[in-house]
């Protein structure tokens, strides 16, 4: 038997799809770690910094609500850890909220682009150790299986 979440998708589905999120959400951090550290010595590129982190602030929070919708809710239903790891993950994406939302308003008025500029390359390197965390610990093909019996385990 093969388990679905609430919109259809089985969990090798939602893997991918999750994953293939994180694959172009590397992309973009990869160009705005570039142009952040740019900025370091150019201030000139500032005001495309400022266009560019909030882009990716938007897409981030359309990816956010894309787990939310198919990945929370077979986290929730792993096993007897998923409530801990669901709980783990609500608080995780509450502090990338609060933290994406105050770089966007930083984005809508530099003050000092270089104090901005060095905010911007320290959120992409959390941002991507998140998503490493997050697909070592809740995408693992032996985490987020489709079958629901697992032969020869002997717990978790």
């Amino acid at each position: 038997m093969t388990q679905r979440d609430e919109v259809g998708l089985t969990p090798s589905q939602v893997r991918i799809r999750i994953t293939g999120e994180h694959k172009l959400l590397r992309k973009q951090l990869v160009a705005l770690q570039s142009l952040a550290r740019s900025v370091t010595l150019d201030e000139r590129e500032t005001a495309a910094l400022c266009a560019m982190v909030r882009g990716f602030i938007t897409d981030f929070e359309r990816h956010l609500r894309s787990e939310e919708e198919v990945l929370l809710p077979l986290v929730d239903a792993l096993d007897a850890w998923g409530p801990m790891r669901a709980a783990h993950m609500r608080g995780e994406h509450f502090m990338q909220r609060s933290l994406l939302e105050g770089m966007y308003a930083k984005a809508l008025r530099v003050e000092n682009p270089l104090e901005f500029a060095i905010e911007v390359d320290a959120l992409v390197l959390q941002i991507l150790t998140d998503m490493r965390e997050e697909e070592s610990a809740l995408l693992a093909a032996d985490t987020l299986r489709d079958d629901v019996v697992v032969i020869d385990q002997t717990c978790g």
